[in-house]
């Protein structure tokens, strides 16, 4: 027996130091200087034909960096202004249109100004020359404000079907810097930069991501009291907003819109925690129906301990594959992986179409050295993914560098560990909780959200749809022995009159 764990040792570790292929990688880049003269923290990526553009703040500079294939520098721009500091947010702030032009949203703290935040949005030609700069200040109610802050932030924006440009932030209403000021607004730019309208909303606060839909309206997410998504018409008018779940969310999301459905991803807290810096995140995942708002699917699982970015904003981008399947890129923060614990590391999560797990991964850029952050993620050309973030040293001994990790369909890159994803919790149609998953010996049925199901028949199956056994759920929290099951994927059904749930589960050994 002692040989032949030898053997799935050394082959485990071949794997994982000379399995990667050729096109993937994992480097930490510095395009301006070396590790001591200039922190570089990648914000966005874009996929162009010849390689990628590289959305970068530098030392409250922008810089967007064209890479190769490999995340070499084939050329860069460089923005910055002696009284002006320009901050960059995560994912949906850069993008190219048709004519390889660039566009850029960002924002601008001036310095003189006591620090006053204005938005910026910058078109740039593929050699990056400036075609038009547009300047977004507070909205039209600035001349009633009781405070002196009149900030607008620039959160995310997306290309319009007509060729213009749909944006959307935050601002605090009334100009008075507090977290229940802050409100939610679109605005649409035309093709050229010039502002056609702005929408204030009262009821919504913190959005970090915008899409387009089908029919040429908009879609993104709020927080005002929950989690919220929300879907306007091509003017900003208000068509529905879901909340799907009554969880604590915290203020992260982001969204995708796909023929007629939406699919969108947020931090939700499990522990119930009193004290806030005890509370502890997973990911929450929901598919909509883009017409109507209503919810396909609703998920939740706990990737490995917490979901909580070193820059402290839970920062996560969500992209599909060509087969519809869901790639999320996060950051977890910490984590003990066989004894040997983490800080925190960029993860990639990967899901089909229906929410099921596939893998998950994280990249352990350079170990006992860094933490590390994933901001973005795209899918590459051959089927993998490149994502992208910073890697940060835990003794401050050097400025942050770039970090790219390029992985191949299934995740893999070097120094990429892999674990069992934890379906810990399972929503559907209103709340049966299934936990822990996977699981060893035990497994937890509550229905304690469910009442009409108690009294119902649950059904467990083999992957070959074999029924193993069935029992009667005659509480509300039932424990399922499950010791003499061969490891693997096992599915079951609860059934009760007229209602019926079902899901998935993993036995380990």
């Amino acid at each position: 027996m002692k040989k032949y764990y030898i053997f799935i040792l050394i082959v485990f570790s071949f794997c994982r130091v000379f399995g990667q292929t050729p096109n993937t990688y994992s480097k930490v880049k510095y395009y301006l200087g070396d590790s001591l003269s200039n922190p570089f923290y990648v914000k966005s990526i874009v996929k162009l034909d010849s390689g990628y553009l590289l959305g970068i703040q530098g030392n409250y500079e922008l810089f967007i960096v064209r890479i190769d294939h490999n995340g070499e520098k084939l050329s860069m721009y460089h923005g910055s202004h002696p009284k002006k500091d320009f901050v960059l947010y995560y994912g949906k702030t850069l993008l190219t249109d048709k004519d390889n032009n660039i566009i850029v949203c960002h924002n601008h703290t001036l310095l003189d100004s006591k620090g006053l935040i204005i938005g910026n949005v910058l078109k740039l030609s593929e050699t990056f020359d400036t075609i038009w700069n547009t300047t977004l200040t507070y909205p039209d109610t600035a001349a009633g404000c009781t405070g002196n802050e009149p900030y607008l932030i620039l959160t995310a924006m997306h290309e319009t079907l007509d060729g213009g440009y749909i944006l959307t932030g935050k601002y605090y209403y009334n100009c008075i810097r507090a977290p229940e000021s802050v409100r939610t607004f679109l605005i649409k730019l035309d093709s050229n930069g010039n502002e056609e309208w702005r929408r204030m909303y009262m009821d919504k606060s913190y959005s970090f991501s915008i899409d387009v839909t089908d029919d040429g309206g908009y879609v993104f997410p709020d927080f005002k009291s929950h989690w919220r998504i929300t879907k306007t018409d091509s003017l900003g008018n208000e068509l529905w907003a879901t909340q799907p779940s009554s969880s604590v969310i915290y203020q992260a999301s982001d969204l995708i819109c796909k023929d007629n459905y939406v699919v969108a991803v947020a931090p939700y807290m499990y522990n119930n925690a009193v004290d806030p810096y005890d509370y502890l995140y997973g990911l929450e995942i929901v598919k909509l129906d883009q017409a109507t708002g209503q919810v396909i699917w609703n998920k939740q699982y706990r990737t490995f301990e917490d979901i909580f970015s070193v820059t402290l904003h839970r920062d996560l981008e969500i992209v599909l594959t060509g087969n519809e399947d869901i790639v999320i890129a996060a950051t977890d923060y910490p984590f003990s992986v066989n004894g040997q614990y983490y800080d925190a590391r960029g993860i990639l999560f990967k899901l089909n179409s229906q929410g099921d797990s596939l893998w998950c991964r994280f990249y352990d850029v350079r170990r006992d050295e860094d933490m590390s952050q994933f901001n973005d993620v795209v899918v590459t050309d051959d089927g993998g993914f490149l994502a992208g973030g910073f890697v940060f040293p835990y003794d401050h001994s050097y400025w942050p560098g770039a970090l790219l990790v390029k992985t191949d369909s299934m995740g893999m890159a070097p120094n990429a560990i892999t674990l069992d994803i934890g379906e810990y919790l399972q929503k559907q149609q209103g709340g049966l909780e299934v936990y822990p998953n996977p699981a060893e010996n035990i497994i937890t049925f509550d229905i304690g959200k469910l009442k009409s199901l108690t009294g119902g028949l649950l059904s467990i199956y083999d992957a070959k749809g074999e029924q193993l056994r069935q029992i009667k759920l005659n509480s509300d929290v039932n424990r399922l022995n499950i010791k003499e099951l061969s490891p693997g994927v096992y599915f079951y059904q609860l059934q009760h009159k007229n209602e019926t749930l079902s899901g998935k589960f993993i036995k380990t050994n």
